[in-house]
């Protein structure tokens, strides 16, 4: 019996994901929305259609909206390796230099579209650079004595108009128990 070598699909050309990124991002809300009478799973699958359709427009390769929606997940799950690799290296004793390549224009596109704002600093250098300078300024900062007792106070006042309201909600279980016991 003769073993069948199954073919590799090529890969998606730069022109392929860039139609894909450009129109993930118009429907990301529906792409990426939680499940609801108006966001339906035939909805998201006829928009993957859509945009394989839009892609093979550009592409010398047919696609199907699922190589799509999965080539979607790869590509964004690498993005997400990168940003965590680069503040990684990034976090190692002796900081330093990153040895992580910067983004290329469509990762950066891609990066644009994720979920995590937190994740979006630490995907640019910029932002990787900002947020480590940040928290150094943090630990420069010095704080005047007379600020830490305005601020005390202040969080003083907060407790204290916390410790109110749970004695009212206290007082309000005990009367509601005490009807329960009546009732009884």
């Amino acid at each position: 019996m003769e073993k069948t070598e199954r073919k590799r699909r090529p890969k998606f050309a730069l022109a392929e994901l860039e139609v894909l990124a450009d129109e993930v991002s118009l429907q990301k809300d529906i792409l990426f929305g939680k499940f609801s009478s108006t966001v339906t799973f035939q909805r998201k699958k006829a928009l993957w259609c859509s945009i394989a359709e839009k892609v093979n427009a550009v592409s010398e390769v047919e696609r199907t909206g699922e190589e799509c929606r999965k080539k979607w997940q790869y590509t964004q799950s690498d993005v997400k390796q990168k940003a965590a690799r680069r503040k990684r290296d990034g976090a190692a004793t002796g900081g330093g230099t990153l040895n992580v390549p910067d983004l290329s224009p469509i990762e950066e596109k891609i990066a644009s579209l994720l979920p995590s704002a937190s994740t979006q600093a630490e995907l640019t250098k910029e932002g990787w650079q900002q947020q480590h300078s940040a928290k150094k300024r943090k630990h420069e900062e010095i704080v005047e004595p007379d600020e830490l007792i305005s601020i005390e106070r202040q969080r003083l006042c907060v407790e204290e108009e916390r410790l109110t309201t749970e004695r009212e909600r206290l007082q309000v279980e005990e009367e509601r128990l005490e009807v329960e016991v009546e009732k009884q």
